[in-house]
């Protein structure tokens, strides 16, 4: 049982490792080890420098804040902002990340249906006036919007997490809502809700313990934001910092860890037993020179398992790079199959 513990302790470690620099991918067809997060089960990690621990944050020019609940966020950076280098900093975590512009991610935005999946009231108290503290979860990141007779409020981040305070309510007057939510990419919903102003004690906010900070282009739009994924409450800062940014990769830069992936066919066999003396294709010899010059990747010159196939997610059964004609047509003739 202790060793199951300490392979899950494990396990998570080497995903928030993993994962602050390379954003889980979504695809219908997934590697298994990059699934359950088991990096470590291809790559050698020698090291994982980040830049964060270098930031003084003194000299972080800070231009927002707020708070966040459980679940994903989105903050949109104001236009003059989007060529700095970004500062997120959670205080109670003392947790730093560091957001460069030249190295946002692209999101591809997936349309599924918006849905409002709960409204309900968290804490209505009795202070200057009544006040009233509706919290709404959603299936995504929305904006919020909630009329209520003549009070109005909103929430201008995307968030699946949202509460909303209305003040200068009526003691046990009953008032109807219209909640209308809307994603980033301007999709909408709207939910009628209505609940009497009764005393009711606000529950304990639950404190993050993990937090997690990307940085995000939309497909086919310059916006850029940033992605936060939090299991709690936290305040949050965003700043900038001084000078111009830089590109920051695994190729060029020393803070970033040495990833030894072993492309070798022996990596893919140490799993895949039942296809090591069955496989039909060369391993690990050049394209010949009769052959089209390729654009599946091909390592040191030859083809391993990896030039055909996706090491983490594909959109195709089997992770295939291409679907299966023209996955061969990439260096084939097409007299083949005629």
């Amino acid at each position: 049982m202790l060793l199951a513990a300490f392979s899950v302790l494990l396990s998570n470690s080497v995903k928030a490792q993993c994962e602050s620099c390379h954003p889980l991918e979504v695809a219908t067809y997934f590697h298994v080890p990059y699934e359950n997060h088991q990096c470590n089960d291809c790559h050698e990690q020698k090291s994982n420098i980040s830049n964060e621990d270098e930031v003084d944050l003194n000299k972080v020019k800070w231009f927002d804040h707020g708070q966040l609940f459980d679940g994903v966020s989105y903050i949109l950076i104001p236009r003059p902002r989007q060529d700095k280098v970004l500062v997120f900093y959670v205080p109670e975590l003392n947790k730093k990340f560091v957001l460069n512009p030249l190295n946002a991610k692209v999101l591809s935005y997936s349309y599924q249906p918006v849905l409002i999946k709960k409204v309900e009231t968290c804490g209505i108290e009795n202070g200057i006036w009544w006040e009233a503290n509706i919290c709404v979860k959603s299936n995504q990141p929305v904006e919020l919007e909630i009329s209520c007779s003549n009070l109005y409020e909103q929430k201008d981040y995307w968030s699946s997490f949202h509460q909303v305070t209305l003040a200068g309510l009526e003691k046990d007057k009953t008032y109807k809502c219209l909640v209308r939510a809307r994603t980033i990419m301007g999709q909408e919903v709207e939910r009628i809700f209505q609940f009497k102003v009764i005393k009711q004690d606000s529950p304990p906010l639950p404190k993050a313990n993990n937090v997690s900070v990307f940085l995000y282009r939309l497909e086919g739009n310059d916006n850029l934001f940033v992605s936060v994924n939090t299991d709690g409450f936290i305040d949050w800062k965003l700043g900038e910092l001084p000078g111009e940014p830089r590109l920051i990769s695994a190729q060029n830069s020393s803070k970033h860890h040495e990833g030894n992936l072993n492309v070798s066919p022996n990596l893919c066999y140490r799993c895949h037993t039942d296809h090591k003396y069955k496989i039909n294709h060369p391993m690990n010899v050049p394209l010949k020179e009769n052959m089209k010059k390729t654009d599946l990747p091909l390592y040191n010159g030859l083809i391993t398992c990896l030039s055909c196939h996706e090491p983490h997610v594909a959109k195709r059964p089997y992770l295939l790079r291409k679907e299966s004609t023209g996955l061969c047509l990439s260096c084939h003739d097409d007299r083949y199959y005629k």
